[in-house]
């Protein structure tokens, strides 16, 4: 098994602030999902739910991949309206009055796949009652390979869960998005290949954290190129880990894979 011409890429999610207040990004910037609104250079956004996602092209050094995550920020400021901001947040409360646009309401709407399930389909989730709103920090792998891309896909998202989204408990403390989004080995199929989506977006605070995501990212490349797949244990830990925040499941992970931030 051989994954060649890898390249990293992503789709983040920011909140957008007015003052000192969160506040959708309703007819703030344009684009949507299959529209989305091209900024120059393969970079894009859009307005996804309440919040303003943007793309970026994809990357194969972990220092392009940083170039191009901020980059992207700057670029979706640059469209915003006089007084507005980006604010990077895992979850936020938002008040029922600013729900009431109706892409408020759009949960789930192409559905996403558990690797820890042999790819079975998750559920979609309801749209809560409390105004939780969240953002995911998904990073997209792309490859070429001549095998069963399923195979491939559900092995490179179990090595990024391990890699990546186990010692990212150390630093994204935020439960309440993961009552909604960001299960272990949650992703999606891609023409090019797959989509990580267990990160929230809390890696986007800085260089050093983007360049992480990159490079443990190509780790888990790595692990699929050498053969390794992830044993029983880790399919009973990881899952345990993620979902639960369990502590010694954390612990087991990252001693037994030698996993720091």
């Amino acid at each position: 098994m051989k994954l060649e011409n890898v390249m990293v890429g992503s789709d983040p999610e920011v909140f957008v602030v007015k003052g000192n207040k969160i506040v959708p990004s309703f007819d703030l910037v344009g684009g949507s999902k299959f529209n989305p609104r091209p900024l120059g250079d393969g970079f894009f956004v859009q307005e996804d739910n309440v919040a303003l996602e943007y793309n970026v092209p994809p990357a194969r050094t972990k220092e392009e991949f940083a170039a191009y995550i901020f980059e992207g920020i700057d670029r979706a400021k640059s469209i915003l309206p006089k007084g507005h901001d980006i604010k990077i947040l895992s979850s936020h409360r938002f008040d029922a009055s600013q729900l009431k646009h109706y892409k408020a309401n759009i949960f789930g709407c192409e559905p996403t796949q558990n690797a820890w399930l042999n790819g079975d389909w998750n559920d979609k989730p309801d749209v809560p009652t409390d105004g939780l709103r969240c953002t995911g920090g998904h990073v997209h792998v792309g490859y070429k390979f001549d095998g069963d891309n399923k195979e491939v896909n559900n092995t490179i998202i179990k090595w990024m869960d391990i890699l990546l989204a186990v010692p990212s408990l150390a630093i994204d403390k935020d439960t309440d998005r993961r009552k909604l989004y960001g299960k272990a080995g949650e992703f999606r199929e891609k023409s090019y290949g797959v989509e990580h989506r267990t990160l929230s977006s809390f890696w986007l605070q800085s260089k050093e954290l983007v360049e992480w995501v990159f490079s443990q990212t190509m780790k888990a490349v790595d692990k699929v190129n050498e053969g390794l797949v992830p044993d029983a244990e880790d399919e009973l830990l990881v899952p345990t880990a993620i979902n639960f925040q369990d502590q010694k499941a954390i612990d087991r992970i990252l001693d037994k894979y030698e996993v720091s931030l």
